[in-house]
């Protein structure tokens, strides 16, 4: 678009300039009611300017200017007395030759506008028809078909309506050179420019239109001239100047800590960690942990022969023993008994499981219990008997096998059961302990079909003594002899009480039921109450038939059942129009599109659309549009790009305007009853 002081500079200084007098009685100047037309003389001649009806065209030096509607000559008498005559056009509005205007007019003062109807006083001019209306607008197309002047009267059951004068001119394509941008102004590239219609081409004939000259402007240059640093509690900021036009800006800095990370490496017992560091005031943390390295233990020697490995940690010097695989002496018998390592042990309730581990070192060992997963939630504890440790007397060196030394804890902690953890302690002579544990069944928390609990035995420090090993039996005895079956299905409702389907569209009904119960599909009976708005199938899927309501049950074989109320609707969506004081706030952008209404008709989709215009500007057309409507679920339900859609909308006000999708530009057919929604790109015109 033009600069207002580059409209300014043409329309004072060149408009008009192929038009210069030149002795030519027929030359002709057409100009709207406060237009003006600065006449260019040649050098050394001085003549004189009279206009023979003032109230008409009015001239000053060689300013004509357009005072009113209508016809009138301007005199131009050269200084040897000969005289030339310039014809004046004067009228309300101006069309160029072989173009088409759209204009509004609110005839609310009509009541109804159906009735109204224009006439063209010379149809040679300008030929003019009505396009359509509603309550209280009416639209009218203006064609210019030669040039000259013609009155338009907008009149409704003998009463005029509207009067007014149209001018139809030739083209004037006048030369611009290009604008470079700045980083406050747009450009414009170099182009011709009709001074009578505004219409832009890249070539002074006007045969290759260009719908935009404008070029965008430039970024800001920012560089900081002033700054205060943030601490950590209290905020900065930074001015920022643009180094071309001195546009200046303030950055917020926030107050925040700056942190320096340092590395703890782990070892064979501690885990790693980073440390952050703040630079500014000393406060810190621990992240990014790494588990210990663990012991790397190796071989010292073989004691009680053989039967037990006495091994060190290469790293940090802790000791380990570990029982030979083969078995292991004490009190001088031979126990065949194998000490593995550490493994999973997967348990069904109610069922007795041995275990047997090795103590690497005094601490903590444990093992990974899984449970398979019942349906339902169980009761019950974790029975821990027959606890035996291998230990090795301080005292007398030997090594032995019995519950005199049990200083274990016993505690289990559930992942997905809850937080408590649950502990329990075998102190010496004690052979056999139990540990509560409640099954919480939740099947949105769990995706397979095993549980997991972390079992874990600690061995204090005895100063006589050295726990080895340790053997007992574990069950978990739940109230629940039999927590794998299920009973059958008692209760049933439907997710959803009430749904509305589109005629012509299905939707399968989803069932609510206890889980703990056994489900099957082909147990249940589906039965519609009216076969004639809506049937069901087997499977619970409705299809809509008639527009109307129906109700859809669904049995079990106890008789229970639950029931969904289904409502047959057109396929068609009608919403509410927006007011102009909703288009006034400035909320939408320039222009802001609502749908109305919207339906299919065949293959093709329609919607009527409320277009508002929040401009100061009359809204003349859309050089080009793109539409993209979606369903209430974001599916495409059409796209297609429209050419020159007329809009004629006054400043903040709106129109109606229906567009047509056809059948290559809509997708899959829906449902629009809940609504429709679109995005648009588009190109458009308008007036000062």
């Amino acid at each position: 678009m033009k600069k207002l002081y580059l409209m300014a500079i043409v329309l004072f200084c060149i408009l008009f300039k192929n038009d210069v007098y030149a002795g030519n009685a027929e030359d002709e100047i057409f100009l709207c009611v406060g237009e003006k037309y600065v006449m260019e003389q040649q050098e050394g001649v001085s003549p004189t300017y009279t206009s023979e009806n003032e109230e008409i065209a009015a001239v000053e030096e060689k300013v004509i200017t357009g005072i009113s509607p209508g016809e009138t000559d301007i005199i131009i008498k050269q200084e040897d007395d000969t005289e030339k005559r310039l014809h004046v056009f004067v009228g309300d509005y101006k069309l160029c030759l072989g173009k088409e205007k759209t204009m509004v007019f609110d005839l609310s003062s009509i009541m109804n506008a159906w009735d109204s109807s224009v006439r063209s006083s010379d149809t040679s001019v300008v030929s003019a028809r009505k396009l359509g209306y509603d309550t209280n607008d009416a639209e009218f197309s203006f064609y210019a078909v030669s040039t000259g002047m013609t009155n338009i009267t907008i009149s409704s059951r003998g009463s005029v309506l509207e009067d007014f004068t149209l001018v139809v001119s030739k083209h004037t394509f006048v030369y611009f050179e290009q604008v470079d941008p700045t980083c406050t102004q747009e450009g414009s590239i170099a182009h011709y420019e009709c001074l009578f219609c505004g219409e832009c081409s890249s070539d002074e004939d006007g045969k290759e239109i260009l719908d935009d000259v404008s070029i965008d402007r430039t970024e800001h240059d920012y560089a900081v001239t002033e700054m205060q640093e943030p601490t950590c509690s209290t905020a900065g900021y930074a001015v920022y100047e643009c180094q071309s036009c001195g546009d200046a800006m303030t950055q917020k800095l926030p107050a925040e800590h700056v942190y320096e990370i340092s590395v703890v490496k782990p070892d064979c017992v501690n885990s790693g960690y980073t440390i952050g560091t703040c630079t500014r005031c000393g406060k810190s943390y621990k992240d990014s942990f790494v588990n210990a390295l663990g012991h790397n233990y190796v071989v010292e020697s073989y004691i009680n022969r053989n039967s037990i490995i006495q091994k060190r940690c290469k790293n940090c010097g802790d000791p380990s023993y570990d029982m030979n695989l083969n078995g292991v002496m004490i009190n001088e018998a031979y126990y065949p008994q194998t000490w593995g390592d550490l493994s999973d042990y997967y348990m069904l309730l109610n069922q007795e499981y041995t275990i047997t581990s090795n103590f690497e070192s005094f601490g903590s060992t444990g093992l990974t219990i899984r449970y398979k997963r019942p349906i339902r939630d169980s009761e019950g504890v974790l029975k821990i008997y027959d606890i035996k440790t291998v230990y090795k007397d301080l005292r007398t060196g030997r090594i032995r096998y019995d519950n005199a030394i049990n200083n274990i804890t016993f505690s289990y902690e559930e992942d997905y059961f809850g937080d408590d953890v649950s502990e329990v302690v075998a102190g010496p002579g004690v052979s056999q302990c139990a540990l509560k544990m409640d099954y919480e069944y939740d099947d949105d928390e769990i995706d397979d079909d095993d549980m997991d609990g972390e079992l874990s035995y600690y061995a204090s420090r005895d100063m006589d003594h050295i726990i080895l090993g340790v053997s007992f039996k574990v069950k978990f005895e739940s109230e629940d002899q039999n927590p794998y079956v299920k009973i059958p299905l008692q209760e049933i409702e439907f997710s959803k009480r009430k749904i509305k389907i589109a005629k012509g569209f299905s939707k399968k009904l989803v069932i609510d039921y206890d889980k703990h119960g056994e489900y099957m599909a082909r147990s249940l009976k589906w039965k519609s109450s009216n076969k004639k708005i809506a049937t069901v199938n087997s499977s619970g899927k409705v299809k809509a038939k008639k527009t109307g309501k129906c109700t859809i049950t669904c049995q079990l074989p106890n008789g229970k059942k639950a029931k969904c109320k289904v409502t047959v609707v057109k396929n068609e969506y009608k919403g509410k129009s927006l007011s102009q004081c909703n288009a006034r706030k400035g909320s939408y952008g320039t222009i802001h599109f609502e749908v109305n209404k919207a339906y299919y008709k065949g293959n093709n989709l329609v919607l009527r659309c409320v277009v508002m215009n929040t401009r100061i500007f009359k809204a003349d057309k859309f050089n080009w549009i793109t539409i993209s409507a979606t369903d209430k679920n974001g599916h495409v339900l059409a796209k297609k790009r429209f050419e020159n859609i007329p809009i004629n909308i006054g400043a903040y006000g709106k129109t109606y305007i229906t567009f047509t999708f056809p059948k290559n530009a809509v997708k899959k057919k829906r449902e629009l009853h809940e609504g429709v929604w679109i995005k648009t790109n588009y190109n458009y015109q308008y007036s000062h």
